[in-house]
């Protein structure tokens, strides 16, 4: 039996036979849409800690993450899906992202790719069960096998250079999002994306502010919005269809403050006019 390290990157194909390769698992178990939705629920837990400890500049890190999440479960399916086939570009900065996301939420350390990730010894041993005198193999420089000779208590037993050095790639994450389509106004309108209030924003936790701000959050590959802490109430009414007057007397709003938002709303994705057997 044959062990693999996490690294250098993830890699392609199946897992070989007669072999534990940690970068395929770290693939097909972390690189999932409910991986990432796990990741999210840690990060929120987070949140609120390192902000209790004043720690601002890693609460920034934690709230960018979170919001990161959405786009990021969007996407990685197909993304993981691409890379295992083989070398895709566009899959890349998807997986990249994933990564950096299940590092913050786990307190796992990256490799120098930054597309793997060294997990930590219980992981390890889930993985590895009975099969403890598995021989490891190192697959090059940076391949995470020397730091997990060293969590195992063992040593590096073969050495294979055969796998091909990560090429660069041309996309960056941000290169992978792009905004919602603006909707149409009607009688009824309904929210098509998740709306949360976190405290503060990325830029706003960096300078030590942690004043409340609304967050439009879509399940697809569209950047998060702020949006005023008082739109949530709106946006939250908006789990069903209504009507402009409906919703100023659900929410307390004059009836020109609630057409200001609708239309806001609508030009940035974020609702869309239906039907009104729709409701």
């Amino acid at each position: 039996m044959k062990l693999l390290p996490p690294g250098p990157y993830l890699p392609h194909g199946a897992e070989p036979a007669d072999t534990i390769d940690l970068g395929v698992r770290l693939r097909d178990g972390l690189y999932t849409r409910d991986a990432v939705r796990r990741a999210r629920e840690s990060l929120g837990q987070l949140l609120p800690v390192v902000i209790h400890h004043g720690d601002f500049e890693a609460a920034s890190r934690v709230c960018q993450a979170w919001l990161e999440t959405w786009p990021a479960a969007a996407l990685v399916d197909e993304a993981r899906e691409a890379w295992t086939e083989g070398a895709a570009d566009t899959a890349r900065p998807v997986l990249e992202r994933v990564t950096e996301l299940h590092g913050l939420s786990r307190g796992w350390d990256l490799l120098d790719s930054g597309m793997a990730l060294m997990p930590d010894l219980s992981w390890l041993a889930d993985q590895i069960g009975a099969n403890g005198d598995a021989v490891l193999v190192s697959r090059g420089e940076d391949d995470g096998s020397e730091l997990l000779a060293e969590l195992l208590d063992t040593t590096v037993g073969e050495v294979d250079f055969s796998l091909d050095p990560l090429p660069e790639s041309a996309l960056r994450w941000s290169d992978r999002l792009w905004p919602a389509k603006p909707q149409e106004r009607g009688e009824y309108m309904v929210r098509c994306c998740e709306v949360a209030a976190l405290p503060g924003s990325p830029e706003r936790l960096a300078r030590g502010d942690a004043s409340e701000v609304g967050w439009l959050l879509w399940d697809g590959p569209h950047p998060p919005r702020p949006v005023h802490a008082a739109a949530v109430a709106l946006m939250e009414a908006l789990a069903t269809p209504h009507t402009r007057d409906e919703l100023a007397s659900e929410i307390g709003w004059r009836p020109g403050d609630v057409d200001a938002a609708l239309d806001s709303l609508a030009a940035v994705g974020a609702i869309k006019a239906v039907e009104h057997q729709a409701r």
